[in-house]
């Protein structure tokens, strides 16, 4: 059984890896599922790891720390890609990172409320995105709509043209203090979570909510995993799992890790 141990992790689009990491320092752990198997062990940022993600061929695994860079790293053959400044105040990081389906691009959010656009292969800017009033938590990109879709302090969830980087679409958040949100099947729900505690799943289309539930516990991250159909949610106890079938999310197993 793999125990997760770390309080920030990443799974793989066809959840066959994980990156894990501690936000109280450097270290990158990555796991090969199937085999539960640690691959690599990395400390690969001067400071605190505060993103990952794995691109859609596993080609990169990409990572952003509060020391401002953002990694990019082949997980598959361990070794290192390349390395930039994203974010040139020292006491601005990197809060989330996402890659197109090409792995040509990737998108950065940061603490100083802009959004970035990354050449991966140049290792160039392209675009700064301006519009969010706070602290942006997390960027995804919606390769079926050609959304990006990122979401701020500010209380909103704001969906961009992928190509012109116009915004098309501000929707308020139910409540306040979001942790983190990840898109679900056929990119018209999202799953969000608030610091309170409560997990629900939003029509990215109407603003409407279709479940919600608030944890007995502090929950520290929710993933949608897209084959099995299934939401992980880790709280600071343990974790749950949950099978999404349409609008309906029933329980499918409690306390799966001790």
């Amino acid at each position: 059984m793999l125990i997760i141990k770390q309080d920030l992790w990443f799974f793989s689009e066809d959840s066959r890896l994980l990156a894990e990491t501690s936000r109280d320092g450097p270290k990158l752990i990555i796991w090969d599922i199937q085999r539960e198997a640690i691959l690599q062990e990395l400390s690969i940022h001067e400071g605190i790891i505060s993103a990952l993600k794995f691109s859609s061929r596993n080609s990169y695994l990409l990572s952003g720390g509060t020391d401002g860079y953002l990694n990019c790293f082949n997980p598959v053959q361990k070794e290192s890609i390349n390395s930039f400044k994203c974010v040139a105040n020292p006491r601005q990081g990197v809060t989330s990172i996402a890659v197109s389906g090409d792995e040509k691009r990737g998108i950065t959010s940061s603490t100083d409320h802009i959004l970035r656009v990354w050449d991966l292969a140049k290792k160039r800017r392209i675009k700064l995105i301006h519009g969010h009033a706070d602290i942006i938590l997390q960027v995804q990109i919606d390769e079926e709509t050609r959304h990006l879709i990122s979401a701020s302090l500010d209380g909103t969830i704001r969906l961009w043209d992928l190509n012109t980087f116009s915004c098309q679409r501000i929707i308020q958040l139910p409540f306040s203090y979001l942790r983190m949100f990840d898109l679900i099947d056929a990119s018209k729900l999202i799953l969000l979570v608030f610091e309170n505690s409560i997990v629900c799943i939003m029509d990215l289309k109407t603003g409407d909510i279709k479940w919600q539930y608030r944890m007995n516990e502090h929950v520290l991250c929710a993933y949608w995993m897209s084959y099995p159909s299934k939401i992980i949610i880790q709280t600071t106890l343990y974790a749950k799992i949950y099978t999404l079938f349409w609008e309906y999310v029933t329980e499918y197993e409690k306390d799966f890790m001790n």
